[in-house]
C-alpha cells in the first residue's frame, strides 16, 4: 500500500513539473552577445555563454545529484576552478568516484542556503533519486538533518573574493537564497538557476524580475533552467566588439 501511495505521489509531482515548465516558457529572454553552448549531459547540463568564463574564474556549483558532467566540463573546457556542494551522502559517494583525479575540482558535502547551521531536508520518494529538497517535492514526508552554509561563509573559508559563475540546483532552496542575496555583490557574472515547482511559477517570475533589478539578463532557458548574465559583462563585450 505504501508503494502505491509513493507511485501516485510521483505521478502528481511529475504533472506539477510539466505544468511548471510549460508556464515558465512565458519568460522573456534577451539576446546574448555570445553563442550559447550546452555543457554537460542532456539531463544535468546547462547553457553557457561561450567566452565569458576563463581559466582564472571561480565557479560554485550548488547541487550535484548524480550528474556533474556540467561541473567537470567547466574544468575541462575552460580550465577554471570549480567548487561543488551537495548534502546528500549518495551524492558525495558519486562525486568522489566521478571526479577522482580531476584537478581544480573540489567538493564539500553541505547544503547551501541563507545561514550556517543544521537544516532538515526532505528525502525523495524514489529511492533511486538522491536529491534532498526543502519543500518535500515528491511527498515522501521523510526528512534528514544536514549542515547548511551560506555563500559568504563558504567564500571566507575557501579564500575567495568573488564567484564568477554560480549554479543553483538547490531543489527548492533557490528562492529563499535569491531573496537573501544580491549575486552581483559576490561578483557573479554568470548565474544559472534551476527553478523548481516547490513554489508557483509566479515565484520564478518574481525572482527573475528581482535579478533584473540587480543587473542580470536572462539569455537562455532550457525547461526551467535559466541562464543569466550580468549587464556589466554584456556591456564589456559590446565595447570590445565596437573597439575591434
Amino acid at each position: 500500500m505504501r508503494r502505491r501511495r509513493r507511485t501516485l505521489t510521483q505521478i502528481r509531482a511529475s504533472l506539477r513539473w510539466r505544468l511548471f515548465t510549460r508556464r515558465i516558457t512565458r519568460l522573456k529572454l534577451e539576446a546574448s552577445p555570445w553563442p550559447i553552448v550546452h555543457l554537460g549531459s542532456g539531463y544535468g547540463g546547462y547553457g553557457l555563454p561561450d567566452g565569458v568564463i576563463r581559466p582564472n574564474c571561480t565557479c560554485y556549483c550548488v547541487g550535484t545529484g548524480n550528474d556533474i558532467t556540467f561541473d567537470l566540463a567547466l574544468v575541462r573546457n575552460y580550465g577554471c576552478a570549480v567548487f561543488a556542494f551537495d548534502p546528500a551522502p549518495q551524492a558525495e559517494e558519486y562525486v568522489r568516484e566521478a571526479a577522482a583525479g580531476v584537478e581544480r575540482f573540489s567538493f564539500l558535502p553541505v547544503a547551501v542556503g541563507v545561514r550556517d547551521g543544521a537544516v532538515r531536508l526532505y528525502r525523495s520518494a524514489d529511492p533511486g533519486h538522491m536529491a534532498l529538497s526543502t519543500g518535500d517535492l515528491e511527498g515522501s514526508g521523510e526528512t534528514v538533518e544536514v549542515q547548511m552554509r551560506s555563500l559568504p561563509s563558504l567564500m571566507r573559508e575557501l579564500g575567495h573574493d568573488r564567484i564568477d559563475l554560480l549554479k543553483l540546483a538547490a531543489e527548492g532552496m533557490e528562492y529563499e537564497l535569491l531573496e537573501s542575496i544580491d549575486p552581483s555583490e559576490l561578483g557573479v557574472r554568470v548565474l544559472l538557476v534551476e527553478f523548481t515547482w516547490s513554489r508557483p511559477v509566479a515565484a520564478a517570475f518574481r525572482a527573475t524580475q528581482a535579478l533584473r533589478t540587480q543587473g542580470y539578463r536572462p539569455v537562455y532557458r532550457r525547461l526551467a533552467d535559466v541562464t543569466f548574465v550580468h549587464e556589466t559583462t554584456v556591456q564589456s563585450s559590446r565595447r570590445q566588439e565596437v573597439g575591434s
